[in-house]
């Protein structure tokens, strides 16, 4: 087990870049994302990290302070976070090694974050905002986090993935939703099954490949690999749960080392176990 130092972007100032790269947006609304640099963990912190012997299944834990993690994805080799909290909602970059937070921006104090994916070169945070008919999906840049375009769409999505061609977005019940990358639209739906009973709660989402898409299901720590174009389940995995108080919110899948993160709402740790196959 990997102990975090316990250094947050709260205790760091804004950094420069951020204001450089402000001159990509054409509204005031950008400005609103404050881009934060954690200080960098010293060596004696480092060093005092331990690992404990994994278990025998090869689940362990990444021990941090506690986040609002809404959603997780890998950008070559790093975890990209959204957390969402009332005036509070970040986009992060999070260590996989110690879970220490190297990079932040603030959302608008309107909205909540939602679930996090990889796009080509850029990453994509949903949003929402309580109340509101519409939400945001905001484009970024990976290396700075400050934001690039945004996609506006009708209702709500609690999970997001892009295949390689579209994105593919869940909104709590048994339905995906297969949607434009030009404007966010929904193309296509196709509603998930296993054993023709609908699976619903679907939330959190990671696409592997045009064929398989991992879908959390909520309040109940199980992720199901979707066929996207059928609806059929093709495998389901039991996740690690170190937190006995809530269920994972958010799950990220590393194709080039094997591994699967799963965090939640106030859990002390990130999650990893291999992946099946």
């Amino acid at each position: 087990m990997l102990r975090r130092a316990h250094t947050t972007w709260l205790q760091t100032a804004t950094i420069t870049l951020a204001l450089l790269l402000a001159g990509c947006s054409s509204t005031g609304d950008y400005a609103s994302e404050s881009p934060q640099q954690a200080a960098p963990t010293s060596s004696a912190e480092s060093d005092s990290s331990t690992a404990s012997s994994a278990p025998t299944d090869d689940r362990t834990t990444i021990e941090r302070s506690a986040e609002a993690s809404a959603g997780l994805a890998v950008f070559d080799g790093w975890l990209f976070e959204s957390t969402s909290s009332p005036q509070a909602s970040t986009r992060q970059l999070t260590s996989p090694v110690d879970g220490s937070i190297r990079l932040s921006v603030m959302l608008r104090d309107e909205w909540l974050g939602g679930d996090i994916t990889r796009f080509n070169d850029r990453g994509l945070q949903l949003t929402t905002e309580p109340g509101a008919e519409a939400s945001v999906a905001l484009v970024f840049d990976p290396a700075s986090l400050a934001e690039l375009n945004r996609y506006r769409f009708d209702g709500t999505a609690s999970g997001v993935c892009f295949d390689g061609e579209r994105f593919i977005t869940s909104d709590g019940s048994a339905n995906l939703q297969h949607r434009s990358t030009n404007d966010f639209t929904v193309e296509s739906t196709v509603a998930v099954v296993q054993d023709g009973v609908p699976v619903t709660g679907l939330s959190a989402l990671e696409c592997s490949s045009l064929d398989a898409v991992f879908a959390l299901v909520s309040r109940q720590n199980r992720v199901v690999v979707i066929n996207p174009a059928s609806g059929l389940i093709i495998e389901t995995i039991d996740l690690a749960n170190p937190s006995l108080d809530s269920a994972a919110t958010a799950i990220a899948i590393d194709r080039a080392n094997n591994i699967l993160y799963a965090t939640g709402k106030g859990w002390a740790e990130i999650s990893t176990q291999p992946l099946p196959g």
